[in-house]
């Protein structure tokens, strides 16, 4: 290296050490130098007492810490998932500023962190206001925080977060009973009343079969998933409404549920050497009612269980099984039956009937037997007509040969 590269060198070395002196300098002096950390300063996550979950439509959800539970105050309080929503919380306490992406209010619409324009909020004990923004990425989103023009990348949120259906921030299952333990069913629909009932061997039957009808068991294994775990899509709260059509349901479920007692427990400490025998398992018959009122949002039904304060809102795929029950899918449908006056594609034939596909040969066989046979028993008078009318041939020949 010659004289000239030497001092070039040395004097880019001394530029870049100047360059990152004034950049040290300035930020010290504006106290703008950015610090890494947690998104949310001084966040509780076991202190915060409301969130409110606001869809990119501006529909919201409002869940209150109750009674070390969470529920849905514009929903009578109904029961929220309190493992979801303290999830919820732990990730946002995790949140960290440590990569930067804007500062400039004009880069908020774009990065869909801005105050109109977002992928939904999360609002913290009414102050606290997060804007969820625009995915980059895998677990990777824009986020904001109310008041502020910095726009930061954060991993574990994403706009999944701001879906407020019921069914993310609660357990849907509203109506649930083993299948085995049924004993007795009743639906009363438009239809008319089906009553099912199980025998001392556990086998279903109708209550009002006929000697003439046959049951059909499988009916009963179709409906039994039904009725035995109903779901809701969307709770309404514990007023019936007139609207609702509860007062007078489109179909009745009555169901008999045979449920074990469990036996109280004794306080009595047994004596070493006594021989404790064991409990005998005890059952109860217990009645639930549960009622299908009317349509309310496309193909959304009102629903009400005898053991719930809740109405709820139901999907056709579990009203319709209901509402279209009748007597005859418990009962095997005999060929006859079936045919309810309409031509089958393979009618059952008469046994004295000859198989369609095979008309050709047993004419031959007659024809051969009724012009050979019956002429020679028959008298000459009776043979003689019908011989000349049909076959004038033959019958010339015959009487010459005679």
């Amino acid at each position: 290296m010659n004289k000239t590269n030497v001092a070039l060198a040395l004097v880019l070395a001394l530029q870049v050490v100047i360059l990152a002196l004034m950049t040290l300098a300035r930020d010290g002096d504006s106290g703008d130098a950015i610090e890494t950390g947690a998104l949310l300063d001084v966040f509780d996550a076991s202190s915060v007492e409301q969130v409110e979950i606001v869809n990119p439509a501006g529909d919201s959800l409002i869940l209150v810490r109750q009674d070390g539970g969470w529920v849905m105050p514009d929903v009578d309080d109904f029961p929220a998932t309190a493992g979801t929503i303290d999830a919820l919380l732990s990730r946002l306490a995790l949140l960290q500023t440590d990569r930067l992406i804007a500062e400039n209010a004009t880069s908020h619409n774009q990065l869909g962190v801005g105050e109109t324009n977002n992928e939904g909020q999360i609002i913290l004990d009414g102050e606290t206001r997060l804007y969820i923004g625009n995915s980059a990425g895998s677990d990777a989103t824009h986020v904001r925080l109310d008041g502020s023009d910095q726009v930061y990348l954060v991993s574990g949120l994403s706009a999944a977060d701001t879906n407020i259906a019921s069914s993310n921030w609660t357990d849907t299952l509203y109506f649930s009973v083993l299948p085995q333990d049924i004993v007795g069913i009743q639906i009363e629909n438009a239809n008319g009343v089906i009553n099912l009932a199980k025998d001392d061997t556990d086998t279903w039957a109708l209550t009002d079969i006929t000697d003439d009808e046959t049951f059909n068991p499988a009916a009963v294994d179709g409906i039994l998933p039904i009725i035995s775990g109903i779901r809701f899509t969307r709770p309404l709260g514990t007023e019936i409404t007139d609207d609702m059509g509860l007062n007078d349901p489109q179909a009745t479920v009555t169901l008999t549920v045979r449920e074990q007692i469990n036996p109280g427990e004794s306080n009595e400490v047994p004596a070493p050497d006594a021989t404790q025998e064991p409990l005998e398992v005890q059952y109860e018959e217990v009645t639930y009612t549960l009622m299908l009122g009317a349509e309310l949002d496309l193909d959304q039904f009102a629903f009400l269980s005898s053991d719930s304060e809740y109405v709820v809102l139901v999907a056709t795929f579990t009203a319709d099984p209901i509402l279209e029950a009748m007597r005859d899918n418990f009962l095997v449908v005999t060929e006859a039956e079936s045919t309810d006056g309409v031509e089958l594609e393979n009618p059952v034939q008469e046994p004295e009937a000859p198989p369609q596909n095979a008309t050709a040969e047993p004419t031959e066989e007659v024809t051969s037997e009724a012009t050979v046979e019956p002429t020679e028993e028959v008298s000459p008078e009776v043979t003689i007509e019908p011989t000349e009318s049909v076959t004038s041939e033959p019958t010339e020949e015959g009487e010459d040969s005679e």
